[in-house]
C-alpha cells in the first residue's frame, strides 16, 4: 500500500493553504516558499530552520507547524510528526493539504481506516483535486 503525497507542497503561495489567506495574504509566504524549496530539495535541516523562523514571528502559523510535521515524518519520528500535524490541523481544519498529508501518515502507521477518513475530508474540501481521489483509490484497492 502506498499513497502519493508528491505535489502536496507544489506552488506554495500563502493563499492555497487556508481560506482565510485569500482575504488576508500570508505575510510569511516568501519564507514558506523558501522552506518548501529546501524541503523538496532534501535539505531538511535548512527547511526546519526556516519554518521555525516563521513560528518565531507567527506562533500560530498552521502551515509552518504542518511542514515541521512532514520533516519529522521524513526523519522517522512519527510521534513528533503526529503531534505537529494534529496541531496544524487544529489551526487550519479547512486545509485539504493538511488532511491529505495526515492520511499519508496514518498509512505509514498502518491505520487505513483513519487514512480513508482523512482522504475523504481532503476531497470534500477540494473536490476538483484529482491527486487525493487517486490516493484514496490506491488505498481502497490495496496498492
Amino acid at each position: 500500500m502506498r499513497a502519493d503525497a508528491r505535489g502536496a507542497t507544489d506552488g506554495y503561495d500563502g493563499r492555497a493553504m487556508t481560506p482565510a489567506a485569500a482575504v488576508q495574504p500570508d505575510p510569511f509566504a516568501a519564507w514558506m516558499n523558501e522552506g518548501v524549496a529546501h524541503q523538496r530539495a532534501g535539505r531538511a535541516d535548512e527547511a526546519h530552520a526556516v519554518f521555525e523562523r516563521v513560528l518565531a514571528h507567527a506562533p500560530e502559523h498552521a502551515d509552518a507547524v504542518h511542514f515541521l510535521g512532514l520533516i519529522a515524518a521524513g526523519r522517522g519520528d512519527l510521534a513528533e510528526a503526529v503531534r505537529l500535524m494534529e496541531q496544524g490541523l487544529r489551526r487550519a481544519p479547512q486545509s485539504p493539504m493538511h488532511w491529505a498529508n495526515r492520511a499519508t501518515l496514518y498509512i505509514t502507521q498502518g491505520d487505513e481506516t483513519a487514512a480513508e477518513a482523512c482522504f475523504r475530508r481532503a476531497i470534500a474540501l477540494e473536490p476538483d483535486q484529482p491527486g487525493q481521489r487517486l490516493n484514496l483509490a490506491r488505498l481502497l484497492h490495496g496498492q
